[in-house]
């Protein structure tokens, strides 16, 4: 009798199958284990930004805490603090009013004003007198153009998108819109850090630049500089800075820059040295990571008014 040859081949096959099918099967679940590892790292992750984030911010917030008791200066080393190697905050603040006040010039019809500071920044005379009287149409509530300004039919013979708003500007950006503004910024592109629209109204004379006190009070920037150098107190004898000495009025400072009684009396509504509006920036940081808070408010006053707030 003969036996039937048994093939190999076929005898083997069920178990190739199921070989395959396993190993197709470890593949599968090996892709879903690194999946579900991978999304798990990236939440984890994701977490630990998200913890030194809300860390950095509570640092800024400690910080902007110190900055608004009544009794912390400038120069307080309160403001500036290193919790630990990996933990910091540093708060800063200025005064609004080292700014000239826009919307506050405008309303006082205080032209020569910025005609001068234009002009300081190298503005032709003509186009300087033309630009003040553009901003002014830009504010007013009429629709009546001043010799050199320009009103509706102007920026819209222009192609202009953004209109006169025929109110006070509500951000310095806003003035970059007036027409001839953009002369000014080829000349001057950092032209924005002279202006504010948050402050009281007058230039304080305590944190002012030399440059700004001088169009300010009309005095030269010499006796500007000297006035600067009077309050940060340089020591002649190694240039180290001494502790800041406030001016205490505006007559002291009108005395030290040489201005007579009768000048300052024409300029005195310019000028203060107590401005109360002030630019808070707090900056708290964890490791890489930073978080900024800054805010424009008024302080010294219950409660605390807040004209502008950022976080990022």
């Amino acid at each position: 009798m003969i036996l039937p040859i048994n093939n190999p081949s076929q005898s083997n096959s069920p178990r190739a199958s199921a070989l395959l099918l396993v190993l197709t099967a470890i593949a599968l679940l090996s892709l879903v284990i690194l999946g579900v590892v991978q999304t798990t790292q990236f939440n984890v992750e994701n977490y630990l930004l998200y913890a030194k984030r809300d860390q950095a911010r509570r640092l800024a917030e400690s910080g902007f805490a110190f900055a608004l008791h009544p009794q912390i200066e400038q120069d307080d080393p309160l403001l500036e603090q290193q919790i630990n190697p990996l933990e910091s905050f540093k708060v800063t603040f200025v005064s609004e009013g080292a700014r000239l006040n826009i919307n506050s010039i405008i309303a006082q019809n205080d032209f020569p004003l910025l005609v001068h500071l234009f002009t300081s920044w190298d503005l032709p005379l003509d186009e300087a007198n033309a630009l003040v009287d553009a901003l002014a149409d830009w504010v007013d509530a009429d629709g009546l153009k001043r010799l050199n300004g320009a009103e509706l039919e102007d920026y819209e013979a222009l192609g202009r998108a953004v209109l006169p708003k025929n109110r006070p500007f509500q951000s310095i950006d806003e003035m970059s819109n007036v027409l001839g503004m953009e002369k000014l910024e080829k000349l001057k592109p950092e032209w924005r850090d002279a202006f504010t629209t948050w402050s009281e109204g007058p230039l304080d004379l305590n944190e002012a630049s030399a440059e700004l006190i001088s169009i300010a009070a009309e005095v030269g920037l010499p006796q500007a500089e000297t006035l600067v150098q009077y309050r940060t107190r340089v020591n002649p004898n190694d240039n180290t800075e001494l502790k800041p000495q406030k001016l205490l009025s505006v007559e002291q400072a009108a005395q030290l820059l040489g201005i007579s009684s009768d000048k300052l009396a024409k300029i005195a509504s310019r000028l203060t040295v107590n401005s109360q509006t002030f630019r808070i920036k707090s900056i708290g940081k964890i490791d890489h990571f930073q978080y900024q808070i800054e805010a424009i408010l008024r302080r010294n006053t219950q409660p605390t008014i807040y004209l502008h707030w950022n976080e990022s």
